[in-house]
């Protein structure tokens, strides 16, 4: 309709001139990604699927984020775009999700006429569930990521205008400084909201600031420190293996950079566990603190490019490189490196995440 606008096809690759008739490549213009083109009416069958069918699509976009979990031992994404669709389903990373959402709103408890805040939007995982439940209050997400906020704004324009939630592109603190009708929020929601913040006791004092005196706060927080390690996925892995002086030294260094790594006071990001979690809530001035955590699984299977990632003391991911380097010389990581590739690559490994859901009341 617009080949002036779309270029004239530049770029297009034929899909009959590959292999099997298909090869990856993006259809639409920028403008486009994410935009959704079905939606269920509310008449007949498709309204009683309906908010099924948003919840399923909602979880799977903010599956496709490579960052959905964070942890230390992040996985690469897939150079194919299609290996990476296909990793996503195998992984059920969006079923992980969909029940993460569905245990937030079981906390919350959300009436119609609630007035809602979610501190980091990320997809919208959240915020759009408290828009469909929330009619004669108001939802609010906050998001300081450019990205995020032109997909929000854009799944957000095919929402009724008067069911929309309000889009803030702010920080928290900067939020409040500009909040002129001094809104307050009878519920605070948030997603992996502490792990991306240094000074976490401050930021709670300032979300205890935006809740009612009768409000409550309930986040879902990943637990790194709890996750999968490297040497526990080595252990787990070790019967085969034959040197098992190389074994037992490749272990030894793995737990004491473990213990550098998970430090909560050398890394307030990923050292934080449960307890802390409920300290650092309780300092803010919350009270009636209830936590629960949950295991969830997943299958993944491990590249020599995640091991890159991991051990490369230049990569953005390696805390375990740089952590390692402190202990030993780059001679022993290399050694590391050749041991762990050999005996891990491709290996269909058992993978945990666990979740932590807290539930606080602000008097």
């Amino acid at each position: 309709r617009d080949k002036e606008g779309f270029g004239h096809g530049e770029g297009y690759l034929y899909p009959h001139a590959y292999r099997d008739h298909w090869v990856a490549q993006q259809y639409l213009p920028d403008s486009l990604r994410g935009k959704v083109f079905y939606n269920p009416s509310d008449t007949g069958y498709e309204a009683k699927i309906k908010n099924e069918v948003l919840r399923k699509r909602e979880a799977q976009i903010e599956s496709q984020n490579q960052f959905s979990f964070p942890e230390i031992l992040t996985t690469s994404p897939p150079d194919n775009k299609r290996d990476k669709w296909f990793e996503k389903l195998l992984q059920g990373r969006g079923e992980i999700l969909k029940d993460i959402q569905k245990k937030v709103f079981e906390l919350a408890e959300i009436s119609s006429h609630s007035t809602v805040l979610d501190i980091n939007t990320g997809r919208g995982l959240l915020l759009w569930e408290a828009a469909r439940r929330v009619r004669e209050g108001g939802v609010y997400g906050l998001t300081n990521n450019q990205e995020n906020l032109l997909y929000l704004q854009q799944y957000g324009n095919q929402i009724p205008e008067m069911e929309r939630p309000v889009i803030i592109n702010k920080e928290l603190k900067d939020f409040i400084n500009d909040n002129p009708v001094k809104l307050k929020f009878d519920i605070i929601i948030g997603r992996n909201t502490l792990i991306r913040i240094e000074n976490k006791l401050e930021y709670l004092k300032n979300v205890y600031k935006l809740n009612n005196s009768s409000g409550k706060l309930v986040l879902t927080e990943s637990i790194p420190s709890k996750a999968n390690r490297l040497s526990t996925i080595l252990k787990v892995h070790s019967e085969n293996i034959h040197n098992t002086k190389q074994l037992d030294t490749t272990l030894n260094i793995l737990y004491r950079a473990e213990e550098i790594i998970y430090n909560f006071e050398n890394n307030t990001n990923k050292g934080f566990t449960k307890d802390k979690l409920i300290n650092l809530i309780e300092d803010a001035g919350f009270k009636e603190i209830r936590a629960i955590e949950k295991v969830y699984k997943e299958h993944r299977n491990i590249t020599e490019k995640d091991l890159f990632n991991w051990l490369d003391p230049g990569s953005k991911h390696s805390e375990y490189g740089q952590a390692i380097l402190q202990i030993t010389k780059k001679e022993e990581l290399n050694k590391i490196k050749i041991f762990l590739q050999k005996h891990l690559t491709k290996r269909n490994i058992n993978w945990e995440i666990k979740v932590c859901f807290i539930k606080a009341e602000s008097c």
